[in-house]
């Protein structure tokens, strides 16, 4: 099945999914420290250590197929410039989508989240990892 149909088909029986995509644009590897969810269900789950390269883009899929339910998770990337990017997003049922990401102890990068179609049972929370300014 093409990816393209595993995500129709998600969606024709998904409540409401959260998109999460990590576009790493820095010139340093990303790579998956931890994750969990605080409500609802992976699509395909990360998976330790898996790098995010330079230049690619990584989504995640955490989605609910039952009414009232929250979403909601974490994803800790580790660069290897050292320190660590936290991923967060919250949708609590009858609430709005919220997200973040911050960076703690990094050198070389910056992280930025941005929440696209808020107001829809599919939004996207837009990560973008890039190279930090020099001051």
């Amino acid at each position: 099945m093409a990816v393209e149909d595993v995500q129709t088909a998600l969606e024709a029986q998904a409540y409401r999914t959260v998109n999460v995509s990590i576009t790493n644009s820095s010139g340093t590897e990303c790579d998956v420290l931890s994750f969990q969810l605080t409500g609802g269900s992976w699509q395909t789950p990360p998976q330790g250590g898996q790098p995010i390269l330079p230049g690619n883009t990584q989504p995640y899929v955490n989605f609910t197929d039952a009414p009232f339910t929250a979403l909601g998770g974490t994803i800790v990337l580790l660069p290897t410039t050292g320190g660590t990017l936290t991923i967060v997003w919250n949708w609590p049922w009858g609430g709005m989508v919220t997200g973040s990401a911050t960076a703690a102890g990094v050198t070389g990068v910056a992280v930025s989240a941005n929440v696209i179609n808020p107001n829809t049972n599919s939004p996207t929370l837009q990560v973008s990892i890039s190279n930090a300014a020099k001051t």
